[in-house]
């Protein structure tokens, strides 16, 4: 399984090579729904179909499992140790180090865990029937519905900039290409205010905005929440010609943030369930051998 992985990952530096990054945009809703949906059904004909040939005992591994997880913790270090820099060239721009997020390997590496986690819910669930496999589903249900929102959620997620000052308003706002959007709602800087560190410089800086008229007060690391699927975030400030301040704000939505919080419960509730059965049976053997004793 190793060098077949290593294969795998080879393929994937190849294409990287060749294509660069992956545009996630493509792969925005439904067409990653599409995929998924595919990929399940997919793999559900081929446990009905090749469960027990040596091939698929392998895919749905544990050996596998870890193999796959270790590259890819092995793939963030080495990006994470990198500059994220999309335009950035020379080789580590080429393997897509500078933007590991958006590279063919860890893309690819992604996709492969995903797979490798749905063959071993689909294998428990039709050798053992879902009745007896309540807590294991749910466990690894919840680890596969965060991983998937993450994965997916990518393409669905989307980031606008916008620059308001003093009393002026807006619904205009901007992507990373320069692209211009219109905003489902107004925004309006009413004040903004910095508080300086014992040198002088700034340690914090908030300001109070309106959204559709509704007052609301933004700092950073300390977002507006427009919904359930989308925030406003203060992520700078600067100066203008008459000396006031303005702010730059960033409305990021976010459309699979419920369902990666649904997994988390999930995931959390299914080990709980485990942990607590299994204490009880311990707790049931105990007495069990006491009474033989």
């Amino acid at each position: 399984m190793i060098v077949a992985l290593a294969i795998y990952i080879i393929t994937a530096i190849i294409l990287q090579l060749w294509l660069g990054c992956i545009e996630v945009s493509i792969f925005a809703f439904p067409v990653n729904i599409a995929i998924a949906i595919a990929t399940i059904m997919a793999l559900w004909v081929a446990e009905k179909e090749y469960s027990s040939t040596k091939w698929h005992k392998q895919l749905r591994s544990a050996t596998t499992s870890c193999l796959i997880l270790t590259a890819i913790i092995i793939w963030c270090i080495i990006g994470g140790c990198i500059s994220q820099d999309a335009s950035s060239n020379g080789m580590a721009g080429a393997l897509g180090l500078t933007s590991f997020p958006t590279s063919i390997p860890f893309v690819a590496l992604l996709a492969a865990l995903l797979v490798n986690l749905s063959m071993t819910i689909i294998r428990r669930i039709c050798k053992h029937g879902l009745s007896k496999s309540k807590t294991f589903v749910l466990t690894h249900f919840g680890i596969w519905l965060a991983l998937l929102s993450g994965f997916a959620g990518a393409a669905d997620t989307y980031k606008l900039r916008t620059i308001l000052e003093p009393d002026s308003e807006t619904t205009k706002a901007i992507d990373n290409k320069g692209h211009e959007y219109s905003l489902p709602f107004t925004l309006k800087m009413r004040d903004f205010n910095i508080v300086a560190d014992r040198n002088g410089a700034p340690a914090q800086y908030s300001a109070t905005i309106d959204i559709n008229n509704n007052q609301h007060s933004i700092s950073v690391n300390s977002p507006v929440r427009i919904g359930l699927d989308e925030k406003i975030y203060l992520v700078s400030y600067g100066n203008t010609d008459n000396g006031s301040y303005y702010a730059v704000l960033e409305d990021v939505h976010q459309p699979w943030d419920i369902p990666l919080l649904i997994g988390i419960v999930a995931m959390l509730c299914g080990t709980f369930i485990y942990a607590a059965t299994r204490s009880k049976r311990g707790s049931v053997d105990k007495q069990k051998m006491h009474q033989i004793i």
